[in-house]
């Protein structure tokens, strides 16, 4: 079973107050806790990589910086009298669990636990700020039920409502084994240490009984905060607003309401785009043929920016929005009536102001952490492939290569030649075709182009990480 911990206590059995804590940091990880008796390792990213609490140990694996499983090693000394003298002996056990976490479009949804042949999988009820509030089985019954303060401090209690542990006090004696007390996943979907009471937000531990992290933030989101009421403070936790913010990574917290209509606005740009290109494609208008590219650059830009950024539940929607505009001004460029060394020019410089708006929102508005060679990179790969392809829709050569074997032109060849090759029905008839082939032609290029540059834009900030 789990140990049994007190707030009040400092010995081997519970975790300390956060006066006491004896710590070792560096580059903001914390190696050591309690005078060394918790230990932490981490990998080149400083990304927790081990936990180690006396003969207990927690092993944790990530895809990026997502967390999909953890191992588990427990050691408990069990006590019994061993003779008429009453002198003690015991005998010690080692169990060993792996936990697999479960994942959505909306973030983190449950887990899977195997303890030796047994194996058991359950889901999250979350509300409407990420607090993990309801624990379920695969039958849908009630396991394990969390009420929180707006700070993260909580109480877990069983179905039946008996308290079997808090942030405050530890596990209760005889509820470890309890699918509350296991479960790790709570406030705002961050991970909690029942050793500490402290919740592990990828950077920095958080406490949220004195509402603060442990270690202070990096120096430079002070350039996003120093205007804003406690931005100076390094240590507040989501600038002591937590109700409407809170802050997954423990660098910059953000507003749960801006989420929400970021994600809204990104809806609204994604179905008008929709809408558009299945409107305009193949059109005859220069306006409606500028619709069209544009609503191709906006679907790739924010399909792209999503990928990019992890998955719904991590991206910023407000970047995806912004990936999606630049996106939107790429394809109109590259379908407007513009030369191909022009278009070039234009998506060139679109791309590399597109590198350089995501490495500010990546890095919280700091130009000192611009990348200028990836941008300076971008901007040429953009350039090099939006010029392309307007030089390929504007080629009457190549255009009548892509589309004298088109299932309209070959349309077009039967009907002329029933209504007679040389009349000039015929000869109108087979014009129409061949005008309506080359335009759903062009739609295409302008289609496989963006979607083209969309990709090495993509694989390009992939690999320069």
């Amino acid at each position: 079973m789990f140990n049994i911990f007190s707030r009040s206590s400092i010995d081997g059995r519970g975790y300390v107050p956060f006066s006491t804590l004896a710590m070792y940091s560096s580059c903001r990880c914390i190696f050591k806790l309690s005078n060394g008796k918790i230990q932490f390792k981490y990998d080149q990213n400083n990304v927790r990589t081990h936990k180690h609490n006396g003969d207990n140990s927690s092993e944790y694996f990530y895809v990026g910086e997502k967390l999909v499983a953890e191992k588990r090693r427990l050691t408990n000394v069990d006590l019994y009298v061993g003779d008429e003298l009453g002198s003690e002996s015991g005998y010690t056990t080692v169990r060993e669990s792996f936990i697999t976490y479960l994942y959505g479009v909306e973030g983190i949804t449950g887990f899977t636990i195997k303890q030796g042949d047994e194996m058991n999988q359950y889901y999250y009820r979350k509300n409407i700020q990420g607090d993990v509030t309801h624990i379920y089985d695969v039958n849908n019954n009630l396991a394990a039920e969390y009420t929180y303060d707006a700070w993260g401090n909580h109480i877990c209690k069983s179905p039946d409502g008996i308290i079997v542990g808090s942030s405050s006090t530890g596990i209760v004696v005889g509820f470890g084994d309890h699918i509350g007390n296991i479960n790790s996943i709570r406030y705002r979907g961050y991970y909690f240490d029942t050793e500490t009471g402290l919740y592990y937000l990828k950077s920095r531990y958080y406490d949220s009984e004195v509402g603060r992290f442990i270690n202070m933030d990096k120096i430079e989101v002070l350039d996003a905060t120093k205007y804003q009421i406690n931005g100076l403070n390094l240590f507040a936790y989501c600038l002591n607003n937590p109700v409407n913010m809170c802050d997954d990574t423990g660098m910059l917290g953000r507003r749960f309401w801006r989420r929400f209509f970021g994600w809204a606005a990104v809806a609204v740009m994604a179905v008008a785009a929709i809408a558009v290109s299945v409107v305009t494609f193949g059109a005859a208008t220069p306006l409606a043929a500028l619709a069209f590219g544009a609503s191709v650059g906006a679907l790739v830009g924010i399909g792209a920016s999503i990928i990019s950024q992890g998955g719904f539940a991590s991206a910023d929607p407000w970047q995806v929005f912004f990936n999606g505009v630049m996106g939107a001004a790429a394809g109109a460029a590259m379908a407007s009536p513009l030369g191909w060394a022009s278009t070039g020019a234009i998506v060139g410089g679109l791309g590399f102001a597109q590198s350089v708006g995501n490495d500010l929102f990546n890095n919280g508005g700091n130009f000192g952490q611009i990348n200028w060679g990836r941008a300076a990179t971008i901007g040429v790969i953009s350039g090099v492939l939006g010029g392309a392809g307007k030089y390929i829709s504007q080629s009457g050569r190549l255009m009548h290569v892509f589309t004298k074997n088109s299932k309209s032109v070959q349309r077009a060849a039967v009907l002329s030649k029933v209504l007679g090759n040389k009349t000039r029905l015929g000869a109108k008839a087979y014009q129409q075709f061949w005008n309506t082939a080359i335009r759903v032609q062009t739609s295409r290029i302008h289609l496989i182009a963006n979607t083209v540059r969309g990709g090495a834009v993509f694989g390009t900030n992939r690999l320069w990480r």
